[in-house]
């Protein structure tokens, strides 16, 4: 005896399952107490799941995915009847096999191929079951993309638009989104006064390390290699460049390095004072010369090198600004991205133009303060 029970009742049953395994071994034991209950005690099976069982339920949530979704198609085709020209089927030559289910005719019924990858099952491609079952390949496969795990569903279903169903539930997957992250991005910003307006040479400097390199002291056989690091120091308006030698990545070390690149590169606190010498150089000539030369490069910079600063050459559209409560991960160039921490946005700071390009984020250990492209 069965009962009869409403699709609704079906549909709602099925959307409490979150995995496809898990389905159908319900489904199974479900359909074994169906059995069980017309067989006396003896011959009642008790024991675990076999393949078989597993496989008629996995039959039998396909027909109820395929009589929810194909209803008038299976009324055509369990009658004999041929579906009309204009149904969206056609293309695949349906055909019902023995177990009343829609499987794809096609075109290749002579070739080597096993049965079920001749003619797959039929599948609509927006079904909460139909998500269950790409998601069991997704994850059968080590989290294959979506060009591979489409090839694998193919050898036994043939999923309508899989193209779209397969990249919605990988765009899904949280692993597979912290593997592959996009970074936030805001278009990019004006260029600061002291970047666009003629100043003193290292009046604003960026700095930089780079190496670790390999040096000598001394040319001998018997010298040792020393690592040393290179302290780049960069004019932000006029990008003159002035290096220095650093033995090591310490604040002592640092500060030497910044004493021998004022002592270079700084001006004097104290006058010069003028020679007695009647043959030498008149300091108004001098004057001249250096107030000529200084204009003469201002020109040519102002002209040829700051023009070239006009266009944005990323970063060109306007993005929506990351907002307090978002969250994100925080990029760690000497970590996989599956190791990244993950944050919480608790404070933005936006430019001059309204656009929030710097944000502190709060992790599980501490308080971070970074720029957006690092997120």
């Amino acid at each position: 005896m069965f009962t009869v029970v409403d699709a609704t009742f079906k549909v709602e049953f099925f959307q409490k399952f979150s995995s496809w395994n898990k389905l159908k071994r319900v489904v199974a034991y479900c359909l074994r107490f169906v059995k069980n209950c017309s067989l006396v005690a003896c011959k009642r099976r008790k024991s675990f799941l076999t393949t078989a069982e597993l496989s008629e339920a996995e039959k039998a949530i396909v027909k109820f995915i395929q009589h929810d979704h194909f209803s008038m198609e299976v009324s055509y085709l369990s009658a004999g009847k041929q579906l009309p020209s204009s149904n969206k089927l056609i293309p695949l030559t349906p055909s019902y096999d023995d177990f009343g289910i829609i499987r794809v005719g096609g075109r290749l019924k002579n070739s080597i191929l096993p049965e079920s990858q001749k003619h797959p099952i039929l599948l609509p491609k927006t079904d909460h079951l139909v998500n269950l079952i790409i998601t069991d390949y997704h994850l059968k496969l080590l989290h294959a993309g979506p060009q591979l795990l489409q090839a694998a569903l193919r050898e036994k279903f043939w999923i309508l638009s899989a193209r779209d169903a397969v990249r919605r539930v990988v765009r899904r997957c949280i692993p597979c989104f912290r593997n592959r992250p996009r970074f936030a991005e805001q278009i990019m910003g004006d260029l600061p006064e002291f970047r666009v307006c003629p100043s003193s040479v290292f009046q604003r400097t960026g700095l930089d390390f780079a190496g670790p390199f390999l040096i000598r002291s001394s040319k001998g056989r018997e010298s040792r290699n020393t690592k040393c690091y290179i302290c780049v120091f960069v004019c932000l308006a006029t990008k003159a460049v002035h290096f220095e030698v650093v033995s090591d990545l310490t604040s002592r070390a640092f500060i030497a390095c910044l004493k021998r690149f004022v002592a270079r590169r700084g001006k004097a606190l104290t006058a010069i004072p003028q020679p007695t010498d009647p043959d030498d150089l008149r300091h108004c000539d001098r004057w001249r010369l250096l107030t000529r030369m200084t204009q003469h490069f201002w020109k040519r910079w102002s002209s040829e090198y700051l023009t070239l600063l006009q266009s944005r050459s990323k970063w060109r559209i306007v993005q929506k600004n990351l907002d307090i409560g978002d969250l994100v991960l925080i990029k760690h160039d000497n970590s996989p991205p599956l190791q990244w921490k993950l944050g919480k946005v608790t404070e933005t700071f936006p430019g001059k133009d309204g656009k929030v390009r710097v944000v502190k984020v709060k992790t599980q250990t501490s308080e971070l303060v970074r720029p957006i492209a690092k997120l």
